[in-house]
């Protein structure tokens, strides 16, 4: 049996095959600026895996690490203040010690702070999911430790109270000697020989 050459065949799946790769070079620059878009992504995590929320203590901090898409990402890690979004001093690295200090004074009355992570690379910035700090404040359970927290608070007061009013004493005293000090001013006269226009006399007097 002869085999007979199917031109039409042939002719079809070369058509097929230039369709294919006409198509995939349509596609792959799509795909290409897609990945570029996407190259710079920061995240935070605790212990290897991305976090939402980390608590601390007054006694007690947490490591947080940012990760970066780009191993050469310049980071900065920032709080969230009344001002918006700042920059932490010295906060430059992906290891944040997360500590009650750093959040104290931007703490929500529920006790809650907010830090996120900027990464720069290449021109691009990118930011992290803003990460909830929350604050346990440690509670007295016995009437002891009561009574001994609630004495330290008022001690604390009254030393605030006390030093307030002593710097009220010392700018007082300040203002009355400035009031009451005498101002000086000398004056000298010189006396010139009529002839030779040299001094022969020099007074003085306040």
């Amino acid at each position: 049996m002869e085999r007979r050459y199917n031109g039409k065949g042939t002719g079809r799946r070369l058509v097929s095959l230039l369709l294919c790769l006409v198509m995939a070079a349509q596609l792959l620059p799509v795909t290409t600026a897609a990945e570029e878009t996407a190259a710079l992504a920061v995240s935070v995590t605790q212990n290897g895996r991305a976090v939402e929320q980390i608590t601390v203590s007054q006694a007690e901090n947490a490591a947080a690490e940012a990760v970066c898409t780009a191993e050469n990402a310049a980071v900065q890690w920032q709080i969230l203040t009344e001002a918006g979004w700042v920059d932490i001093y010295g906060a430059d690295d992906t290891a944040l010690t997360v500590s009650y200090a750093l959040v104290r004074e931007t703490l929500s009355g529920a006790g809650d702070a907010y830090v996120r992570c900027r990464a720069e690379a290449d021109g691009e910035t990118a930011v992290s999911d803003p990460v909830c700090v929350t604050a346990a404040h440690a509670v007295p359970v016995t009437q002891a430790e009561v009574t001994a927290y609630e004495t330290a608070q008022a001690q604390e007061r009254a030393a605030q109270l006390a030093e307030t009013a002593a710097d009220a004493k010392r700018a007082a005293r300040r203002a009355r000697r400035s009031a009451h000090t005498s101002e000086y001013v000398q004056i000298s006269i010189n006396y010139l020989d009529a002839g030779t226009g040299l001094p022969v006399y020099t007074g003085f007097s306040a």
